[in-house]
């Protein structure tokens, strides 16, 4: 048991280390030599906990982008539409500001490194997606709200992280003040809701 804890603990270091320095200089700008030196461990063990670069990349982002949202998702079951995207929306956008630097270098390299573009596609990006349409078709059926093409709603919430992720970490400085948290998040769910509830005019 207490090699398995004192693993763990080598395994975190590695990883808080890793995203404090994709953070500050980009995946392509930090070698795994540099991530060892920084959490305090010889460059070998980090290939002993993640095979690969791209393995310790993901190692750092599924926490962030999947892990924390499956969370919110159990702690959201029995709420409302409304109130769980708000909730949910809540925690993404607060994600976002806190790692908008990371997000936002991955998110550059990605688009030059056809590679790294792929993989985290692959590992991150359709999980991610795959993960939401659960939710959402979930919530959908169970409150009986009107028929809506689920993978396009889908489409909309990732993109309205997304459009914040650029504005915070490529547009802010060009562009006019953003609006504050709370009353984003209110237009944003309103819209949805306006998209997905019954019309009973009709």
């Amino acid at each position: 048991m207490a090699r398995t804890r004192k693993g763990e603990e080598t395994r975190q270091r590695i990883l808080a280390a890793a995203l404090k320095l994709f953070s500050a200089r980009g995946y392509a700008g930090t070698s795994t030599r540099e991530i060892a030196r920084e959490a305090g461990v010889a460059e070998g063990t980090i290939f002993h906990y993640f095979p690969t670069k791209k393995a310790l990349l993901q190692g750092v982002l599924e926490p962030i982008m999947i892990s924390s949202l499956m969370r919110t998702w159990a702690e959201t079951e029995q709420l409302p539409l409304a109130q769980a995207l708000e909730k949910i929306l809540r925690q993404r956008l607060t994600i976002i500001e806190k790692n908008q630097e990371l997000f936002k270098l991955i998110l550059l390299e990605a688009a030059l490194q056809p590679e790294l573009r792929e993989y985290l596609l692959k590992e991150i990006i359709l999980p991610l997606r795959a993960a939401v349409l659960e939710f959402l078709e979930k919530k959908l059926d169970r409150e009986k709200l009107r028929p809506v093409n689920r993978t396009a709603l889908v489409q909309i919430l990732l993109g309205a992280m997304v459009s914040s992720l650029m504005y915070k970490g490529l547009l802010k400085p060009a562009l006019p003040e953003e609006p504050e948290m709370d009353k984003m998040i209110a237009e944003m769910i309103k819209i949805i809701m306006e998209g997905v509830t019954n019309d009973e005019g009709s």
